[in-house]
């Protein structure tokens, strides 16, 4: 407790003693002393009181600041979590459009292949056969043939990317 607090209590019971000695003409010292010492007990019970409810108070004003701390923690993890969520909705998001492109060329590619496979399936079947029943002179037919091998090489490549991308899609 503050001096000046103690103080004015002091000065109090003694004013209280002294009014009450006003009022009651003759006390004897010893019922002075007895006033006196009820009055410091009074007040040394006021203290205590005082104390205690200082000691909850502080403890009180600990507990706040510890869930204020708390609060401010998880507003902190909240905005957080809620930036990487952006950010996740956002990367979801140009994934969704990337995969939507991708199946988009592969449907493209498909239909550009789709007409292709069945003369690649007869010239895969019947290899001789097919050269013979092409029309023209020879020579176109064989450079023909060599240039649909190559074109074939190539789609089986093609036929595998489309399968390996359609599977990762």
């Amino acid at each position: 407790m503050l001096p000046a607090r103690r103080n004015r209590l002091l000065v109090a019971a003694f004013a209280v003693a002294a009014a009450s000695a006003a009022a009651e003409p003759a006390r004897s010292p010893e019922a002075l002393r007895q006033a006196i010492e009820a009055a410091e007990a009074g007040r040394d019970t006021a203290l205590a009181a005082r104390q205690r409810a200082d000691a909850r108070a502080q403890a009180a004003a600990q507990v706040e600041a510890r869930l204020a701390a708390g609060r401010i923690e998880a507003a902190a993890r909240l905005r957080q979590t809620e930036t990487r969520l952006a950010v996740e909705a956002d990367r979801m998001s140009a994934l969704a459009r990337t995969r939507a492109a991708v199946a988009a060329r592969l449907t493209q590619r498909a239909d550009d292949l789709t007409p292709l496979l069945p003369v690649l399936l007869r010239l895969d079947a019947w290899p001789v056969e097919s050269l013979i029943a092409m029309p023209g002179p020879t020579e176109d037919t064989l450079r023909g043939a060599l240039v649909l091998r190559a074109l074939a090489t190539t789609l089986e490549a093609d036929a595998r990317d489309l399968r390996a991308r359609q599977t990762a899609l």
